[in-house]
Order: C-alpha cells, then sequence, then structure tokens
C-alpha cells in the first residue's frame, strides 16, 4: 500500500501484478501456470442478495476473450440472458493474465469472480453442475 492511500483503503489495481492475482485467486497447487492448455472455471456472485447493490453476474460482452481463451461452457443468471453466474474457459498458453482480466472486469462490473483452475476447479464444476457438464 502506498502513503497516499488512506490505511483502510483496498489496494490499487494497477499497483498488483497479474501473476499475484492469480496465485491469489487459486493458491497452491491448482494455481495457473503458463501450461499450452488449462481450463478456468468462474462463477461470478450475486452482490444484489447480499448487499442490495452490485450485479447478479457478468454481462457476457465483458469476458475478456481473445484467441488464446474460448468459452466452453456457460451458465447463465435466472431471468437475465445476457448476464452470466458461470463459464468454463479454455486457455491456450498462459493463463495468470485471463484470471487477472477476468477477476478485474467482474469488478469492474459490480460482482465478484471466483476462480479456480485445474483439478480443484473441475471437481466444483461438477459438484455444482453434475458429472454431465464436462
Amino acid at each position: 500500500m502506498s502513503m497516499s492511500q488512506p490505511p483502510n483503503a483496498p489496494p490499487r489495481l494497477d499497483s498488483v501484478s497479474p501473476a499475484l492475482a492469480a496465485t491469489a485467486a487459486a493458491p497452491g497447487e491448482d494455481a495457473p501456470r503458463d501450461e499450452a492448455d488449462a481450463e478456468i472455471f468462474v462463477w461470478f456472485e450475486d452482490l444484489r442478495r447480499r448487499s442490495g447493490r452490485g450485479a447478479a453476474g457478468l454481462p457476457e460482452c465483458l469476458l475478456p476473450l481473445s484467441a488464446r481463451l474460448r468459452v466452453l461452457e456457460r451458465r447463465y443468471a435466472e431471468g437475465h440472458l445476457h448476464l452470466l453466474r458461470a463459464v468454463r474457459l479454455r486457455c491456450t498458453g498462459p493463463s495468470a493474465g485471463h484470471v487477472a482480466m477476468l477477476y478485474v472486469g467482474a469488478l469492474a462490473a459490480g460482482t465478484l469472480a471466483r476462480i479456480l483452475t485445474g483439478r480443484r476447479g473441475r471437481e466444483a464444476w461438477i459438484a455444482t453442475y453434475g458429472d454431465g457438464a464436462i
């Protein structure tokens, strides 16, 4: 934290490196690595239920898609055909930058992103949407 920020202020987004954001999103052995092909599992929290403000999910148009990141599966928020409540992505190449962009994009849209990769992400996705989902 810099000296120009108040003591209780959240860290500035430009001061957090993508590698640090990726480690914070999924610590341990499942942290994003520079893999040839990785899956990223993302759940967007409905902040309206907690605080009455915020978004029910992430607008699909705000996904940071590129040639190296494509959608494998989408789950929409109930009653909102354009808001994602969860998404499963395939990333080719380094995934840490994509994880950071997903997290920051969700914050900018007024929601929180829960991001997992690897075995833990796959297990959580199957537990939430069943075996046939993958």
